[in-house]
This record gives C-alpha cells, sequence and structure tokens, in this order.
C-alpha cells in the first residue's frame, strides 16, 4: 500500500529499508527510499521506529497517508545539478525544515556529484 501511495502521488518507486536497533523501547527502524525514474536519483522521504517490522509499517503508513495534513511539514522545491550535466533537476520535498531537506536530499550520496541551486518554499504550499 506505501509502495502505491507513492508511485500515484509522484511516480517514484519505493525501497523499504529495515535495521534493527534499541532506541527508547523500540526495536526497529524503517527507512522509505524513493527512486525518481526521470532523473534515476533516489531520497530519503521518512524514517519511522516501531517495535517490529509490521508495527512499522503501519506507523510509516499512517504518517504518509497524512503527511500533507501535518502542520509540521512545509513542501520545498530544490533544484540541483549532478556532476557536470547541465540538466536542471527539480525536486520537491516535505519537511519541518531546509536543514532536514538536506538530510533527505544528501542520504548515501557523495555530497561533491551535486550543484545546489535552489532550496525554496513550494509556492503551492497551504
Amino acid at each position: 500500500m506505501i509502495s502505491e501511495l507513492i508511485k500515484c502521488d509522484n511516480g517514484c518507486y519505493t525501497n523499504f529499508d529495515y535495521d534493527s536497533v534499541y532506541q527508547g523501547g523500540t526495536n526497529t527502524s524503517l527507512k522509505v527510499i524513493t527512486y525518481n525514474p526521470s532523473h534515476k536519483t533516489h531520497f530519503l522521504l521518512h524514517q519511522i521506529y516501531g517495535i517490529d517490522a509490521l508495527d512499522t509499517l503501519h506507523k510509516m503508513f499512517d504518517h504518509l497517508y497524512n503527511i500533507k495534513d501535518n502542520a509540521n511539514y512545509v513542501s520545498y522545491v530544490v533544484e540541483w545539478l549532478y556532476k557536470d550535466i547541465m540538466n536542471i533537476n527539480r525536486s520537491l520535498f516535505l519537511g519541518e525544515n531546509t536543514d532536514e531537506i538536506m538530510k533527505k536530499f544528501y542520504y548515501r550520496k557523495r555530497k561533491d556529484d551535486y550543484t545546489m541551486l535552489s532550496i525554496r518554499l513550494n509556492p503551492e504550499t497551504k
């Protein structure tokens, strides 16, 4: 259901990255990573903690289903270039601030491979 939700929203594919952790009574971490086929890049969508894999999936679905109603999240537009390719790419992110957006953008990437042109609030934000 999570993959379909993301695919219908923005045409991206979804990867689920589980990790066993112990953080404040939780045992499992789930990171949802999206892959955009138009610019062939992945981004961290969200990370959540839960008791086990099933619990994290339920929490992630609830989070993603209701994310646009969360008053703490704002939509940002990031314009960027990859290495020496001069095609300007635009990616949309939801987050609480630009630091969070940069963490999502650079997830498992070499910063030197990317040039950030701009990060701005999406004018279509509520």
